[in-house]
C-alpha cells in the first residue's frame, strides 16, 4: 500500500508540467503530494511493511518532484544571483555525497538524517511563502539548513564503514 501511494506522486508529480504555478491547481497538487509523501512512510512503518526498496523508491520520489519542481519554477521566480551560487554549491555538494556513497557501497542512497528532514521541510514550504515578504528569511534558513545537511551527509559517508540509510546525525547514530 506504501509504495502504491509512492508511486502515485510519483506520477501526480508530472502534473506540475501542466498546471500553473503558484495557482490554486499548483498549490493544490503541490499538498496532495507533501501529504502523500508524508502517508506513504507512516502506513509503511504503521503496518510493518518498510523495505529497502520502498525506502529507495521514497528517495526516488522525492528527488523527482524536487527535479521537477526546479525546472518549472526557477523560470518563474527571481532569485538573487548569491542564491543561484549557493544552490549550485549544496548540489555540487549533493552531488559528491553521492558519489561517495556510489563508489564505497555500491548502491544509491541518501540519509534520513535530521537536518534533511529540517531541509525537505522548508523546501516543501518555499512556493507556500515564496509570494510573501519572508522570502528573504526563508532562503537563507532553507540555503543555510541544505549547505548543513548536505556536508554533514558527505561527512557522514566518508567517515563510516557502511552505509546506514537511517542514520540520524553525525553527532549518533
Amino acid at each position: 500500500m506504501a509504495n502504491l501511494i509512492t508511486l502515485l506522486r510519483m506520477v501526480l508529480v508530472l502534473g506540475f508540467f501542466i498546471v500553473e504555478p503558484f495557482t490554486f491547481y499548483f498549490y493544490a497538487l503541490y499538498i496532495i503530494c507533501g501529504f502523500s509523501d508524508m502517508v506513504d512512510g507512516y502506513i509503511a512503518r504503521k503496518t510493518n511493511t518498510t523495505s529497502d526498496f520502498g525506502a529507495k523508491l521514497d528517495t526516488i520520489a522525492d528527488l523527482e518532484m524536487v527535479l521537477v519542481l526546479l525546472i518549472i519554477l526557477l523560470p518563474k521566480i527571481h532569485l538573487d544571483t548569491h542564491y543561484l551560487i549557493w544552490m549550485i554549491i549544496i548540489i555540487i555538494i549533493r552531488l559528491c555525497s553521492m558519489i561517495v556513497v556510489y563508489t564505497k557501497y555500491k548502491q544509491f542512497g541518501i540519509l534520513h538524517t535530521y537536518l534533511n528532514k529540517v531541509t525537505g521541510l522548508l523546501l516543501f514550504a518555499f512556493p507556500l511563502y515564496y509570494n510573501t515578504a519572508y522570502i528573504n528569511i526563508g532562503g537563507l534558513l532553507l540555503c543555510g539548513f541544505a549547505t548543513l545537511s548536505a556536508l554533514e551527509e558527505l561527512i557522514i559517508h566518508f567517515i563510516s564503514d557502511r552505509f546506514e540509510p537511517d542514520r540520524k546525525s553525525i553527532l549518533f547514530q
